[in-house]
């Protein structure tokens, strides 16, 4: 497998919007006779997939470059001709490139430093196809011959009829002479009629087709060679509103930490069978029907795996009766993104410096064991600064008999001994140094999607990580607890000129907040640097949620969720 670093045609750049990293892929633009520019954009996980392959030249591509080939040549044609590519030279190249995808490398053991190109397409590669199905029996024939018509085609196709009182039985009967097999369930829901369809296969690959949408009959041919790269587990597309409405979907390059946020992988994305399987993806969980493709391609992301967009076009159908409606109907409410992302199953991390004050640990170590969120959904990483052996042992043998499964303890100096006791004001440089290195160490090792923050000194409400990830949405990075300052008693929150912010109520959009009980994306956390003063605020916190702001995140308070703020000797100040 070749290095991506080392390909000679990779010309990397920014997307647009500042996302995922994307490149210009130098042969393809002396292939087509395209400029550079949008059209020509290809994101990393392409490359890398590319780079499974052998290297193309001008003269002979493989599958993953004639797939990209394909939609730049569509592209063309679709526009009517673009400079230095004529509607001539696009119908040409698409033509080379289709006869591309027929032609897989092969390396003969009597030639190993040789490789030979042979007639085996990616028909060859294991795929299923399963259809759930639930009272869509009007729409089934067209999903069904959609997928005897692929140009690769798949060696099962299932049909997982989920408790329909409609013609769905009688419909994929009709088909099992073409090799269709007809499975009936009572889940009446979508999730787990694709886990039983996941059961009931056996194929390397997958498609989850709903029965009301369609695949173009290259959608196999044109996704399948991506998986040459064997990190993907996904390969997903844009789409084609079909139905009730027209128009094209179109969605952005694999970029994890978006998908963290909000969802654009379809349901009929592509997906390797073993990604799923070590993902454990079909685990149980309670998830909205409407999102529950997103709540899968998040547990396959979060395993490590990666994702690609191919060139094809999935065909959605929108009616009144579709998934995507079904959503758009949901009432809004303030926890709306809390029901739709399901984030009652979210993982969270709970992350707390301690600085080995005997009386607030006992405080803390309480709440610990009496917090509300399942123990099985948290992780404890315990970073003890006190530079107290007899401390630390006595944390070490709490965590080795606490009730959480995953915990982590982590003995760190950072400042001189006493320092989180002293007077601020009298060391306010020492304590931001010492906040910086150990927050930013909790940035490059965050573990799970959501991170609570909890200082030792602070006791927070039982419910408070139910009740702060209630106030997420897509555009939200974090959603802090309130706290009195020890200085003047007033909230350690403010608006996004440094102001303060009086007491409210429910959630409400702040600047900012101190770091005491905060709740967190890794999304916004991954990847900051801790800094303070020169040409940014003099305190750590103020500079982290600055810099979030102008990368566009918002942060909101959850006042309901007010936390004891302890003196030393244990007494809320």
């Amino acid at each position: 497998m070749r290095l991506l670093e080392s390909c000679p045609y990779r010309e990397p750049a920014l997307a647009a919007d500042g996302g995922a990293e994307v490149a210009t892929c130098g042969l393809l633009r002396s292939i087509t006779g395209l400029e550079a520019g949008s059209l020509s954009m290809i994101g990393r996980d392409a490359c890398s997939a590319c780079c499974a392959w052998p290297e193309p030249s001008a003269d002979r591509i493989n599958p993953v470059l004639a797939s990209l080939l394909t939609r730049q040549a569509e592209a063309v044609l679709t526009a009517g001709g673009l400079p230095g590519c004529d509607l001539e030279r696009a119908a040409a190249l698409r033509a080379e490139a289709v006869r591309s995808l027929q032609i897989v490398p092969v390396v003969r053991r009597d030639t190993p430093r040789k490789e030979r190109f042979l007639p085996v397409g990616p028909d060859k590669a294991s795929t299923a196809v399963v259809i759930p199905c639930h009272n869509n029996g009007r729409f089934l024939v067209e999903a069904i011959e959609s997928v005897l018509a692929q140009t690769a085609r798949p060696s099962e196709i299932v049909v997982v009829d989920d408790a329909s009182e409609d013609e769905t039985r009688a419909v994929a009967r009709r088909y099992v002479g073409a090799g269709v097999r007809y499975l009936r369930i009572e889940a009446r829901h979508v999730f787990l009629a694709r886990a039983a369809g996941f059961d009931a296969t056996a194929a390397e690959f997958l498609v989850f087709l709903d029965a009301d949408d369609v695949l173009p009959a290259d959608y196999l041919e044109r996704g399948l060679p991506f998986f040459a790269d064997p990190n993907l587990g996904i390969v997903y597309s844009d789409y084609e509103l079909f139905g009730d409405e027209s128009g094209r979907s179109v969605f952005p390059e694999f970029d994890p930490p978006r998908l963290e946020r909000e969802n654009y992988i379809h349901a009929g994305a592509l997906v390797r069978r073993r990604a799923i399987e070590i993902a454990d993806a079909f685990r149980p969980a309670q998830v909205p029907a409407y999102q529950a493709d997103w709540f899968l391609w998040r547990r396959i992301i979060d395993s490590g795996w990666r994702a690609v967009k191919q060139p094809a076009l999935y065909r959605y159908r929108r009616h009144a009766d579709s998934m995507s409606a079904r959503r758009d109907s949901v009432p809004w409410s303030p926890t709306a993104y809390y029901e739709a992302a399901a984030l009652e199953n979210a993982e969270v991390t709970i992350f707390t410096p301690l600085a080995g004050r005997a009386r607030l640990w006992e405080r803390y170590r309480d709440w610990l064991l009496a917090q509300h969120w399942p123990k099985s959904q948290c992780h404890v990483f315990l970073m003890d600064t006190s530079g107290d052996p007899e401390f630390g042992r006595t944390a070490r043998r709490f965590l080795a008999e606490a009730p959480y499964a995953d915990t982590r303890y982590v003995a760190r100096v950072v400042a001189e001994a006493g320092l989180a006791d002293r007077p601020r004001r009298t060391c306010a440089d020492e304590v931001r140094l010492a906040c910086a290195r150990i927050y930013n160490q909790l940035a490059r090792e965050a573990a799970t999607p959501f991170i609570l923050i909890v200082e030792d000194d602070i006791i927070p409400p039982l419910d408070v990580i139910g009740q702060l990830l209630r106030g997420m949405d897509h555009a939200t990075s974090s959603v802090t607890a309130p706290y009195r300052s020890r200085i003047d008693g007033s909230h350690v929150v403010w608006g996004d000129r440094g102001e303060d912010v009086p007491l409210g109520s429910g959630y409400q959009r702040i600047g900012g907040s101190g770091l005491g009980c905060l709740l967190i994306r890794r999304a916004a956390l991954s990847g900051q640097t801790f800094g303070f003063g020169y040409a940014e605020p003099s305190d750590f916190d103020h500079t982290l949620f600055r810099r979030l702001r102008k990368a566009g995140w918002e942060h909101k308070v959850a006042w309901p969720m007010l936390c004891e703020h302890l003196a030393a000797n244990g007494e809320p100040w």
